[in-house]
């Protein structure tokens, strides 16, 4: 497995926190969800769009922030299920970050929503290094790295239903929540860069005798 440098995703002070949130325009009982993928079709955002629409009705303060490297011509297909479902108050749109670490401090809930690639979901190891409980699709190595049921839960690929319902757990379950941040404080230490570089070293020694 890959690893990342957990030093460079330490919390930002907390105006930094809210200037974001001001930012985005953020009612003071929002809870963040975040996607933070390119837009792509492969990352599955309309299926997260779907299951904006179902958590919503129940709990109205959620908003999905769409955090992304680069898009393409899938965006304006996305903004159209959006606008088709009255969903426009519960999105953002962040674009590009080159210190994702703010955005990952205010989310109360990770999601990846991809239906293919996640070959080394590097997301999905940010999200659990800012303790953020993770809703991910079984696809590639989203399941490993999350583990469904601690420091996350995971659903099919393309199934908003089961999207939405997992989405709705976490916030509905104060302790769950609770639970699963402090199993991705422990489990993201498996995903450091120094924890690969000296695993990687470890297999170089006995083959140099």
């Amino acid at each position: 497995p890959g690893g990342i440098r957990l030093d460079r995703l330490q919390e930002p002070p907390a105006e930094k926190l809210r200037a974001l949130r001001r930012e985005l325009k953020l009612p003071d009982n929002a809870k963040v969800v975040t996607l933070l993928a390119r837009v792509d079709r492969v990352k599955g955002h309309l299926f997260a769009v779907e299951a904006l629409a179902r958590v919503t009705k129940k709990h109205p303060e959620v908003v999905l922030v769409f955090a992304y490297p680069r898009e393409s011509t899938y965006r304006q297909e996305v903004e159209q299920a959006i606008a088709a479902r009255n969903l426009q108050p519960h999105v953002r749109w962040l674009g590009k970050q080159e210190d994702v670490a703010p955005i990952l401090y205010i989310t109360d809930v990770g999601l990846i929503a991809s239906i293919g690639s996640e070959g080394w979901s590097r997301v999905a190891v940010e999200f659990l290094a800012a303790r953020v409980p993770v809703v991910g699709t079984a696809v590639g190595s989203v399941p490993e790295i999350a583990e469904d049921g601690k420091a996350g839960l995971i659903v099919p690929p393309e199934d908003a239903g089961a999207m939405a319902g997992a989405m709705l757990r976490l916030l509905d379950q104060t302790v769950l929540r609770a639970a699963m941040r402090a199993a991705a404080g422990q489990k993201v230490l498996e995903y450091s860069a120094a924890r690969m570089t000296e695993t990687t070293i470890g297999l170089y020694r006995p083959l140099l005798g």
